[in-house]
């Protein structure tokens, strides 16, 4: 008897259940094209001052009005931008990216005030007010920022549990209105190790990119480092202009913000994988070799060592694995199978 496949779900008992394969074939649906998955949950970190606000919000805007952002097509709706730190910086903010844009983003909706999402009650609050806002506007939501994680945090962001009770507020949140939630966050104080707080963040994302601000100027890297169910973007380098808001301060001295006019720059492979924190730290850290592990307590915080788990493993296996494929690093097994002491040399 031949089987035949389904995209739909049966239904058993109360669950609905998907066979073998079924669904293999279902395309990636995009919030920004090639950078941002509808329907998924993401971060974006990096030093303060490292321009991920102006990012995040840029981004925001390119959705909330249906611009093309860097030339990737948007899924347009509108926007929900949670300011933990107040609305007044972000509207000058957003002002500048409609004057550099010629647009008005009337759809992004901003509250400045700290939301602690853990807390079932503020998840019901989140989840009114943005069914009402899409009663009133007739339109569907289709992004949420949380700025910063602190901000909108309850706890320990290095407890493991503090950090799981965060994702499932996100979740349920992102469930019930339909949309993807994007937090901006800070790296620790070695900004080599990744975010800041526990690794359950990581494992819980479906993306996560990372923003280098090259020191003293407005210019900065933008490095995807996860996507769970795609390849990668590419890493891009984007510069911004001061722009004047034309207004003026109590001194009577213009007031300013930034936005980018520019077309970021697209680096290539060679140059994405060469900025990798495996190879800076074989590099400056290991002498061009080392254990898997040394090169895991190095590059990620003792927080994220600590709470490690199987997704953690999967997406650093995955890195070197792009690595040895390019013929950057090579790998020596200390068994039939990879494992954290597989010795890692940089190519000659």
């Amino acid at each position: 008897m031949k089987n035949e496949q389904s995209n739909t779900p049966a239904e058993h008992g109360n669950l609905l259940f998907s066979r073998g394969s079924d669904g293999f074939d279902i395309k990636q649906n995009w919030l920004t094209t090639d950078f941002i998955p509808s329907d998924s949950f993401g971060v974006m970190y990096g030093k303060s001052s490292s321009l991920k606000t102006f990012l995040a919000l840029e981004m925001s805007c390119s959705i909330a009005t249906g611009t093309d952002w860097n030339g990737k097509k948007v899924d347009a709706g509108i926007v929900i931008y949670i300011a933990g730190e107040g609305e007044r910086g972000v509207s000058r903010r957003v002002k500048a990216w409609e004057l550099a844009n010629n647009s008005v983003a009337r759809n992004l909706y901003v509250l400045g005030r700290k939301k602690e999402v853990s807390q079932a009650n503020v998840q019901d609050e989140i989840i009114a007010s943005i069914q009402d806002i899409e009663a009133q506007s007739g339109l569907k939501a289709k992004l949420i920022v949380l700025d910063t994680v602190a901000r909108h945090f309850t706890g320990n962001e290095n407890c493991p549990s503090a950090m799981g009770d965060f994702i499932q507020g996100c979740d349920r949140i992102r469930h019930i209105t339909q949309t993807t939630i994007l937090c901006i966050h800070h790296t620790g104080k070695d900004a080599s190790k990744g975010a800041r707080g526990s690794g359950a963040l990581l494992g819980a994302c479906d993306f996560e990119f990372l923003i280098n601000r090259s020191s003293k100027t407005l210019k900065a890297t933008l490095i995807n480092t996860k996507q769970k169910d795609c390849e990668e973007a590419p890493t891009l380098e984007l510069e911004y202009d001061i722009i004047d808001l034309g207004i003026t301060c109590e001194s009577n001295n213009p007031v300013t913000s930034l936005a980018r006019t520019k077309k970021m720059k697209l680096k290539t492979e060679g140059e994405q994988l060469l900025l990798d924190p495996i190879v800076k730290a074989l590099k400056t850290d290991f002498e061009g070799s080392s254990t898997r592990d040394d090169i895991r307590h190095k590059i990620y915080s003792k927080e994220v060592v600590d709470s490690w788990t199987n997704s953690n493993t999967k997406d650093f296996y995955r890195q070197f694995e792009k690595l040895e494929t390019a013929g950057i690093v090579l790998a020596t097994l200390k068994g039939k199978r990879r494992s954290m002491a597989d010795v890692i040399a940089l190519a000659a």
